[in-house]
């Protein structure tokens, strides 16, 4: 998982938050800033965790004026307390985006608590709902099998885990908080591969899943 995961704050781009006491502070780095400011978006969302709708949602365009700025600056407990949540039951997701057209060029989030102190986390279940091949155009991609894996679940997953046991190969996201009820992301694999071989080889799990029905926290869920 921590390859994964650093692939996200090596990236070049980065948006990142902290609390300092009662105030949360949203960070935006660009190593690659050459002293031209430009307009970006940040979108804040706080979810509870027995909730896909997020319970606040605020957005904030600003100009990216320099390698290192805080963008935004908030009183976390005002925050929580204006969507009826607490530290305990909530979390924060964070958006860094193009103001022209939108398009996403960061994204992190804030768990509030660690998860095993957090409260009304639910147990998920959740399952991939479909593989299929894919066709790229992309000339870094050329000599691979590009596949898209779709999953769905009834709750927030903590930490989806996706493995594709000894089938050699990347997922574009791993180890990431699921806040939609589908999602889709791709497996990258140099080796010849069809969907049959995929199918057999792919599970994924979270952290939350189906704890109701003993399980272990980390317990593979098959592809169904």
């Amino acid at each position: 998982m921590l390859h994964y995961f650093a692939v996200r704050f090596f990236a070049p781009l980065l948006v990142s938050a902290y609390v300092d006491g009662d105030r949360l502070l949203v960070y935006a780095i660009d190593d690659l800033y050459a002293g031209e400011p430009y307009n970006l978006r940040l979108d804040v969302r706080l979810y509870h965790y027995g909730s896909f709708v997020p319970r606040l949602s605020l957005t904030h365009v600003f100009p990216m004026s320099s390698l290192v700025q805080v963008v935004s600056a908030k009183n976390l407990s005002e925050l929580l307390s204006s969507a009826s949540c607490s530290r305990n039951n909530s979390f924060l997701t964070f958006r860094l985006s193009n103001d022209s057209d939108g398009e996403t060029l960061s994204s992190n989030f804030l768990l509030l608590q660690v998860p095993r102190l957090a409260t009304e986390i639910p147990s998920a279940a959740l399952k991939i709902s479909n593989v299929s091949a894919l066709h790229s155009e992309d000339e870094s991609l050329r000599g691979c099998n590009v596949h898209e894996i779709e999953l769905k679940t009834d709750a927030v997953a903590l930490f989806v885990w996706l493995s594709a046991g000894r089938v050699r190969g990347r997922f574009s996201d791993n180890g990431f908080i699921m806040v939609d009820k589908t999602t889709s992301l791709t497996f990258t694999s140099d080796l010849p591969l069809d969907v049959a071989q995929l199918r057999l080889n792919i599970s994924v799990t979270c952290l939350n899943c189906l704890r109701h029905a003993g399980y272990s926290p980390m317990a593979d869920i098959k592809t169904q």
